[in-house]
Order: structure tokens, then C-alpha cells, then sequence
């Protein structure tokens, strides 16, 4: 644009008027239009840019589900070996249980064979 203007204001006076009118007009047009395309330019970027956004936000929101259900499945296969823990815990408690009664069940036939006091208290494990 500047350089329009000096080209114009060297041009010498030989050009007439309209032509010299017409050709600012042309200018302004440009200016005019040089505008509205950047203002528009602008507008393309931002709607480029939230559409950027949202593909992004769409790409980790389908990530995130992905996430989600491989997760689920880690807690589910989690929970049911807990539960199946859990299960032996007790099965192993109650072996424990019944070995301390043989236990106790040998020691006083040991102590009425052997001639021993039985004032022994019982102590189990857990209690």
C-alpha cells in the first residue's frame, strides 16, 4: 500500500483528475477488501481451531472409554480373585481350626498316658 501511494505522488500531474479519483478508489477498494479478508481469515483460524478442539476432546474422550472398559475388566477380574482369596482364607482357617483341635485332643491323651497335669490353657490362633 505505501508503495502504491509513493508510486501515485510520483506520478506526474500529466494524469488527470478522474483518472488520478479512479485510482484512489481502486486503493480504498483494495483496503477495503484487504480488510474484510483478514477479518474473515480470522474467523476461518477460530472455527479451525475449534474444530481442532473438539477432534481432540472426541479422540480422548473415545480414548478415555477405551481406558474405562479395559479398566473395568482389570477390576472385575480383581474383585473375583478376591473374592476366590477370600474363600480360601476361610477353607484354610477352619483346617487351622481343626488341627488345633487334634492338637489339643493329642496333648491330653498325652498328659493322661503320661501322668502330667492338664492345666493347660487352649490358645488358638486369630482368637
Amino acid at each position: 500500500m505505501d508503495r502504491l501511494r509513493r508510486h501515485q505522488e510520483n506520478i506526474p500531474d500529466r494524469i488527470d483528475g478522474p483518472l488520478r479519483a479512479a485510482r484512489s478508489a481502486d486503493l480504498v477498494n483494495a483496503l477495503s477488501t484487504i480488510k474484510r479478508l483478514k477479518t474473515e481469515l480470522q474467523d476461518v483460524r477460530h472455527k479451525l481451531d475449534a474444530g481442532l478442539a473438539a477432534q481432540i476432546e472426541l479422540r480422548d474422550e473415545q480414548r478415555l472409554r477405551v481406558l474405562y472398559e479395559q479398566r473395568g475388566h482389570e477390576v472385575e477380574r480383581l474383585l473375583t480373585q478376591n473374592a476366590d482369596l477370600t474363600r480360601t482364607v476361610r477353607q484354610l482357617r477352619e483346617v487351622v481350626r481343626s488341627l488345633e483341635d487334634d492338637l489339643t485332643v493329642e496333648r491330653t491323651a498325652l498328659r493322661e498316658i503320661s501322668g502330667l497335669p492338664s492345666n493347660v490353657t487352649d490358645i488358638r490362633l486369630g482368637e
